[in-house]
């Protein structure tokens, strides 16, 4: 791994990556704020419900979990799509990754920096929602339960980590090639519109199991109702591991128009 190069990745990155991650946490937080509010409107507890009993929301712990789940698998997905994008494919079309290469860099380091910045980055956005999740529940004088909020976030991260590392591994597949874009997009696209069609119907359940965002419920995450977890999350480092391997091994070996 090369530290001069870590260094220039996080600094060339910051603005897309802050900006997206003060959307995110400020969305997040909104959304906890506004369950009370959300809870009277669907409930009619305080007597000013339009709903009725039509929708149950469920307690904050089960709605910040879907939530959770739906903002990582969206916003933060397109967030990692263009940062992969940014360290696999417009090096190799500018031309600006043969300028690494002739500074002594090889493609091995090159790929093991790009993977430690990404986990870097991961890594940051699980620190930062777990902490604006618990800042919001204090201040909103909820009660929850830590151990469920914070595997819930936890399984969240990953299964977006496994989606992001499988886009990396696609871009080391495909980098120059014409296809290269287009599959990076539309793969991870198609895993989250495969987990919305899931919840569409009982008949469209199946898509649920060919998505890494179907193998575990944020919702049932929340509640620890899922003994499944351990392997589900074994599924997931296996995945990153894998893709992380099998990347580097395919970048390397890669005959590239540099």
């Amino acid at each position: 791994m090369s530290g001069t190069l870590l260094k220039s990745l996080l600094k060339k990155n910051a603005v897309l990556y802050w900006c997206f991650m003060a959307v995110i946490m400020v969305y997040f937080s909104l959304v906890i704020f506004m369950y009370p509010l959300i809870v009277d409107m669907m409930t009619g507890e305080t007597g000013g419900g339009i709903f009725g009993d039509m929708f149950d929301v469920g307690d904050i712990g089960v709605y910040t979990a879907t939530m959770l789940g739906e903002l990582l698998w969206s916003f933060g997905l397109v967030l990692f799509i263009m940062l992969v994008f940014r360290l696999i494919f417009r090096p190799v079309d500018s031309g600006s990754l043969s300028m690494h290469l002739m500074s002594g860099i090889s493609r091995t380091k090159y790929m093991l920096t790009a993977l430690t910045f990404l986990a870097i980055k991961l890594t940051t956005l699980f620190i930062l929602l777990l902490s604006v999740g618990l800042l919001s529940f204090v201040a909103l004088g909820e009660s929850f339960n830590f151990g469920h909020f914070f595997s819930t976030t936890l399984m969240a991260t990953i299964s977006l980590s496994a989606v992001v590392f499988i886009s990396y591994l696609l871009g080391s597949v495909f980098a120059g090639s014409k296809w290269a874009a287009g599959l990076l997009i539309a793969v991870p696209v198609c895993f989250f519109l495969f987990i919305s069609l899931s919840h569409i119907h009982s008949s469209l359940e199946f898509f649920r199991w060919i998505t890494p965002f179907g193998w575990f419920l944020p919702s049932e995450m929340a509640i620890g109702d899922f003994s499944l977890w351990w392997i589900v999350l074994l599924a997931y480092i296996t995945i990153i591991a894998l893709t992380s391997i099998v990347s580097i091994f395919v970048f390397k070996r890669k005959n590239l128009s540099l």
